[in-house]
């Protein structure tokens, strides 16, 4: 090495040190970009906790309210409790930090809840509950997965019954047609 700069030659140790700061600024760089993304993801997450449980609170008082006014049906002349209606800020986040299928389950549950209200009176108001029940769930399955938070069980469930559906129950209807077939001989 002392003889590269006795010759002239000490340029060549500024190539490892321009190697080593050239490398060291793009490895901050790279790690607070990262970190960055990192840290968006995780506010991101937040604000759809935030709003998804709001959504959920307001769903859930307002099905309660709906069970309780289709257990006591009012008089006639009673006057009908409006039910306090989704809240404008409620909506406005969930349209901001919600996935595109979570919003469309949404929009799938006002429509099965306002028939749901068209029908607390009459005798297709369990029909329609549980066409609300299904919607809900399927929302809450939707706002899990779009929150990385998959019910392992479910999913353990969905698979099982995907086997029996394509492997257990053809074989049983196979069985059965067979054992209702006369024999021949």
């Amino acid at each position: 090495m002392d003889e590269l700069l006795r010759q002239g030659q000490w340029w060549w140790l500024l190539v490892p040190i321009a190697a080593a700061v050239v490398g060291t600024v793009a490895g901050v760089w790279i790690g607070a970009r990262l970190s960055k993304t990192t840290e968006h993801e995780q506010w991101l997450r937040n604000q759809k906790i935030d709003s998804y449980t709001n959504f959920l609170r307001q769903i859930h008082a307002w099905i309660r309210a709906l069970d309780k006014e289709h257990d006591a049906p009012m008089a006639a002349d009673e006057e009908s409790v409006p039910l306090k209606d989704i809240t404008d800020t409620t909506n406005a986040r969930l349209d901001l930090v919600a996935s595109r299928k979570v919003r469309g389950l949404i929009v799938r549950l006002e429509g099965e809840r306002w028939r749901c209200r068209e029908a607390v009176s009459k005798s297709e108001y369990i029909t329609n509950r549980y066409a609300l029940n299904l919607a809900l769930e399927r929302l809450l399955e939707a706002m899990r997965s779009d929150l990385d938070s998959v019910d392992r069980d479910s999913i353990w469930r969905r698979v099982f019954f995907r086997c029996y559906q394509w492997f257990v129950r053809p074989v049983k209807e196979w069985l059965g047609a067979r054992q209702d077939r006369p024999n021949a001989g």
